[in-house]
């Protein structure tokens, strides 16, 4: 996996504040890379694996999120650990 050194700069410190990010950009840009450097980097930080949701919106499986009340739903069925507040979910 190739570090992107200069993004990996500008999100991580945004990465543990209550705020909500969104990594937009045309298809094939590298969303999803940034995404996974992000994941290595948060287990490499601490951040436990069960604390982090894998979530393919473009799965069958998921076809049901249509609106934020089922992917609650999705998110506390999956979080073991409801005092972490850091939950990744991709």
């Amino acid at each position: 996996m190739v570090q992107r050194d200069l993004y990996m700069k500008e999100i991580v410190p945004l990465i543990d504040n209550e705020l909500i990010k969104v990594i937009t950009g045309i298809r094939r840009c590298g969303k999803s890379y940034m995404l996974c450097l992000i994941k290595k980097n948060s287990l490499k930080e601490g951040l436990k694996s069960h604390n982090i949701i894998l979530i393919n919106f473009d799965s069958k499986k998921y076809k049901n999120i249509t609106n934020n009340n089922e992917l609650d739903k999705i998110v506390d069925k999956s979080v073991k650990n409801k005092k972490r507040k850091n939950i990744l979910i991709f």
